[in-house]
């Protein structure tokens, strides 16, 4: 791979001397504001291969510098680009997909929030997995203590309060108090509860349970490098049969999760991603890198230890402000019910 830096008096700016002098295949390695000098620098990467028979180059109308300008929207200004990159960069986004949603912003004036948003929404699917199409079980994997048997309870109450007819399942045997928990929060919410411990009961459950009914199901934490861990819980699910959702903690190092969920995506193929722990973490790199990594849609995220509203949709819009508190932070409260809806 060849590597260049190019230095310029705004972030734009050096990202269009990347795109004419590149080309299309540049990827962004890192990027730095000089504050002293107030310089910007880029370190862009591209193939030899590539580098020997670039691309030509894209316009200054068609460049990440300076997209497209509509009718209704004003040109993406430096600091809104700055203010992105920088907040990705704080959150251990992976360069790859930095370099991704830079390319993807659309136009938006100096409004940062609205920017992120329209990035994260051309990179990321996103939905809930509470919608009335849903009709193969969900069952919900993830490492020890990634919370998956309080999102179980939460996407339940959740389910219940929206008069739909919920039916819960646990293979989760061997953590101490797990069935309790699970049980005292079924028995309030008068949701039927099976506890299974082979394949054959959890079948026997699956084709016992309401056609109508969202069918939850709960796993042991397993060793996403350990295969043994791995091929047991495979064959104890039947994956095949279902919609499999993973659910991670927030606030671990981004790489390591994307090596979590790439793991496990080899035998359960994973459609959606449910964070856990919101409330408890800065950093949402893990987040952005198993998602893109994966393909992943991102659904819901808890946000507290309370059943009945811990758990709350992600949007682009709500990403984007969660990705850019520290530099909105005058304007913004999150963690309000208000700002999340």
């Amino acid at each position: 791979m060849r590597l260049k830096t190019y230095t310029a008096a705004s972030m734009p700016e050096a990202m269009k001397m990347v795109r004419i002098q590149m080309g299309e295949d540049a990827v962004i390695m890192a990027t730095k504001h000089d504050k002293k000098q107030n310089l910007f620098i880029v370190t862009a990467g591209i193939d030899d291969e590539a580098f020997a028979t670039p691309k030509p180059a894209t316009t200054a109308a068609t460049s990440l510098a300076a997209p497209p300008v509509s009718t209704s929207t004003q040109p993406i200004e430096d600091h809104t680009i700055d203010a992105i990159a920088e907040a990705l960069d704080r959150h251990g986004s992976p360069r790859r997909l930095t370099h991704h949603l830079l390319r993807n912003i659309e136009d938006s004036g100096n409004d940062p929030v609205t920017a992120m948003a329209c990035g994260l929404q051309s990179l990321f699917s996103f939905g809930s997995l509470l919608g009335i199409e849903q009709r193969k079980p969900l069952l919900l994997i993830g490492t020890p203590g990634a919370g998956k048997t309080l999102t179980i309870a939460k996407l339940a109450t959740k389910a219940v309060m929206q008069r739909r007819k919920v039916s819960v399942i646990t293979c989760d045997t061997l953590k101490a108090g797990g069935v309790e928990q699970l049980s005292t929060l079924t028995r309030i919410l008068n949701v039927p509860l099976h506890t299974v411990e082979d394949a054959d009961g959890l079948r026997i459950a699956i084709d016992q349970a309401p056609d109508d009914a969202l069918l939850l199901i709960d796993s042991p934490g397993i060793n996403p490098f350990n295969m043994q861990d791995i091929d047991w819980l495979y064959h104890l699910t039947q994956a095949e049969l279902m919609d499999t959702v993973m659910v991670q903690p927030s606030g671990i190092d981004a790489l390591e999760a994307a090596e979590i969920t790439a793991a496990l995506a080899q035998k359960f193929r994973p459609q959606y991603l449910l964070i856990t722990k919101l409330d408890m973490a800065r950093r949402l790199g893990s987040m952005l890198a198993s998602a893109y990594e994966s393909r992943l849609k991102i659904v819901h995220a808890g946000m507290s230890s309370n059943v009945v509203d811990g758990l709350v949709d992600i949007t682009p819009m709500l990403l984007a402000r969660l990705l850019l508190h520290d530099v909105q932070q005058p304007k913004i409260n999150l963690f309000v019910k208000e700002s999340i809806t």
